[in-house]
């Protein structure tokens, strides 16, 4: 006799006689290979949440694709196995070194909270405690330096050399003589006019 690839049935050839036990045999093996079926869950029968101890149907492709049973606790250690060479741990850590592209140095987004320079968004200049550069100081405020060079195109008080000829501006508030021009002579070929105001009048 001969066997079925699947499930093992008994053929008998053409010079076999019947055989009652091969009979029975053949019929046990069809009986358990139909019940497996029929107790296949439908597409509507759904466990939400299935526990370790619960069963999960395979086809063993080792075995003729025959029905087998696997333990759901099985079915989540292999996945685990399986997803563990693949991708790492969702609480993993990494230290700067085994960063291979780290970048030496990084802008960032918002930074006036926190160290109130660099970044890529606007500084205002009260965030960083300075003052805004259309500020204005009066004398109260001038550092000397300031001073000096507000002070090198005013007149000296006392003493001094000065040089060239001085114009004033007319003087249009009421006086009895308005200065119309005046002029300082530094040198002069006239003796008499050596180191005088002349003055003109209207």
């Amino acid at each position: 006799m001969t066997e079925t690839s699947k499930l093992k049935l008994q053929l008998p050839e053409d010079n076999n006689t019947a055989d009652i036990a091969v009979i029975n045999a053949n019929m046990i093996l069809l009986d358990g290979a139909v019940s497996a079926k029929a107790d296949l869950p439908g597409a509507d029968a759904v466990k939400a949440a299935p526990v370790d101890g619960d069963g999960v149907l395979v086809a063993d492709s080792a075995d003729g694709g025959k029905p087998k049973q696997v333990l759901w606790s099985r079915v989540k250690a292999v996945l685990k196995s399986y997803f563990d060479a693949l991708y790492a741990l969702t609480g993993h850590t990494h230290t700067k070194s085994e960063i291979t592209d780290f970048p030496a140095s990084m802008t960032p987004t918002a930074h006036k909270a926190s160290h109130k320079t660099g970044g890529s968004d606007a500084i205002a200049p009260a965030d960083i405690g300075a003052a805004a550069a259309s500020h204005s100081h009066d004398e109260r405020y001038y550092k000397k330096s300031e001073m000096d060079v507000s002070l090198s195109t005013k007149l000296p008080f006392s003493g001094g050399t000065m040089t060239g000829m001085l114009t004033a501006a007319e003087d249009s508030s009421p006086a009895t003589a308005k200065v119309r021009n005046t002029s300082l002579h530094a040198s002069t070929t006239n003796p008499a006019a050596e180191g005088a105001i002349a003055w003109q009048y209207s």
